[in-house]
C-alpha cells in the first residue's frame, strides 16, 4: 500500500513519467508471478499485489494525463475566448470580495469556430459585477447547468481541475434537476429563514448546518479566523448534514 501511494505522489507531480511506470509495472508483475509460482510466499504475495496497485495507478494516471493535455492545448495559454458548457459540480463558494468559485464537469468545449467534447473538471471563478448579472442567483447551485465565458489557464500539477476559467459572462442554462433541485430549493430556504436570527447566528447557523458561509461577516469571519474555530463553518456544515440525515434515517426505522 505504500508503494500504491508512494507511485500516486509521485505520477501527480510528474505525470509524462505515467506510461513507462505503467510499462515497468506490468513487467515486474509478470516477474514477480514467476517467482511465486515456483516460491509461494506471503511476502511475494504482497509485492504483487503492490505492484498491481502501482500499474492500476500509473495507467489511470496516463490515461487522464492524455486528456488533460488535450484541452490546455485547446485552451492555449490563456489568451484565448473559450465558452464552456458544463454542470456545476461542487458546492458554490462566496469570497469576501463577493466573488464565488466553483467546479464544473465539461460537456463542450468551444473557441472561435473550433468545439470538442470532453468530460474534465474546470474550475470557475466568478467576480461580483458578472454574478451580478446572472438573472437569479439562487439558480446556480450545484447540478445546474450553465454557459460559461471566458479565459483560463491551467492549474498546477495534482489539482483536479484542469484549467481555471476566469468568467467574463456567466449564464444559467437549467437549474438543478430531481433531488439536486429539491435540495438546493431546502438549503437556499433554511438560509433566508435563518436570516432574521439575531446577531452572529444570522450568518453561522446556515454555515454550521448546511456549509454556507454567504452571511458571514468579514469581522466575524476574521475573529473566527484569530480564535482557530473557522472550521465550524466549513468542515463541520458538511459534518452535521450528514450526522442529521442518519439521525433521521435511524429514527425513522
Amino acid at each position: 500500500m505504500v508503494a500504491a501511494w508512494v507511485a500516486a505522489l509521485v505520477l501527480v507531480i510528474v505525470p509524462a513519467a505515467a506510461p513507462w511506470a505503467a510499462l515497468a509495472a506490468s513487467t515486474a508483475l509478470a516477474m514477480i508471478m514467476i517467482v511465486l509460482v515456483r516460491r509461494p510466499s506471503f511476502a511475494i504475495v504482497v509485492v504483487a499485489v503492490s505492484i498491481v496497485l502501482s500499474g492500476c495507478i500509473a495507467a489511470h494516471v496516463a490515461m487522464v494525463a492524455g486528456e488533460r493535455a488535450s484541452i490546455v492545448a485547446f485552451a492555449g495559454e490563456g489568451g484565448r475566448a473559450l465558452e464552456i458548457g458544463a454542470v456545476v459540480s461542487t458546492k458554490i463558494e462566496p469570497a469576501r470580495d463577493g466573488s464565488v468559485r466553483f467546479e464544473v464537469d465539461t460537456r463542450v468545449l468551444r473557441s472561435g469556430d473550433r468545439e470538442i467534447e470532453a468530460s474534465v473538471p474546470l474550475a470557475i471563478w466568478v467576480e461580483a459585477r458578472v454574478l451580478s448579472d446572472v438573472r437569479s442567483r439562487g439558480d446556480l447551485d450545484l447540478g445546474s447547468t450553465v454557459t460559461v465565458r471566458g479565459s483560463a489557464r491551467e492549474t498546477d500539477a495534482g489539482d483536479r481541475a484542469v484549467l481555471i476559467v476566469f468568467a467574463t459572462s456567466l449564464h444559467v442554462d437549467a437549474q438543478p434537476p430531481g433531488s439536486l433541485g429539491l435540495t438546493a430549493d431546502a438549503r437556499q430556504g433554511f438560509v433566508n429563514r435563518s436570516s432574521a436570527l439575531p446577531g452572529a447566528g444570522a450568518g453561522l447557523v446556515p454555515g454550521l448546518a448546511v456549509g454556507d458561509t454567504s452571511r458571514v461577516s468579514d469581522e466575524l469571519d476574521e475573529q473566527m479566523r484569530t480564535s482557530s474555530l473557522s472550521h465550524l463553518t466549513a468542515v463541520s456544515g458538511a459534518n452535521c448534514v450528514v450526522v442529521v440525515a442518519m439521525t433521521f434515517a435511524l429514527a425513522g426505522l
